[in-house]
């Protein structure tokens, strides 16, 4: 099974490599010293476990040109010898407060200011 997960991982990796290479050119990773499974499920994780530096316009943030890390965890449904899907979550709201943009101070002004139009509809 072990070497069916490397397999899966190499594939999963060039589409990452197709979708962030002008961002992350120099990412590096695979830090995933944790590695759980359980009947059909396995699960893959390090954190931090991809290292780059923001060079590229990345999900609309502009390059940094500074150090990043992600966090990231892998888990696959197995059928038989077969992974027939696969989740990849990655700590969003920490990589782009990495690039300056803090998703939770803009929601927190997204819900003042629609807060603020509803008082003004009522006056």
């Amino acid at each position: 099974m072990l070497r069916c997960l490397n397999n899966v991982r190499r594939k999963l990796w060039a589409l990452a490599i197709v979708i962030g290479a002008h961002a992350f050119p120099d990412r590096k990773g695979g830090n995933h010293i944790a590695r759980i499974s359980e009947g059909h499920f396995i699960a893959s994780t390090g954190w931090p476990s991809v290292h780059a530096t923001h060079t590229g316009d990345y999900l609309g943030a502009p390059a940094i040109n500074a150090p990043i890390h992600m966090r990231v965890a892998d888990w696959w449904r197995r059928e038989n010898d077969v992974l027939r899907e696969n989740w990849v979550m990655i700590d969003l709201p920490d990589l782009l407060l990495q690039m300056g943009v803090d998703l939770f101070a803009r929601m927190e002004q997204q819900k003042l200011l629609k807060a603020r139009a509803l008082q003004g509809e009522r006056s």
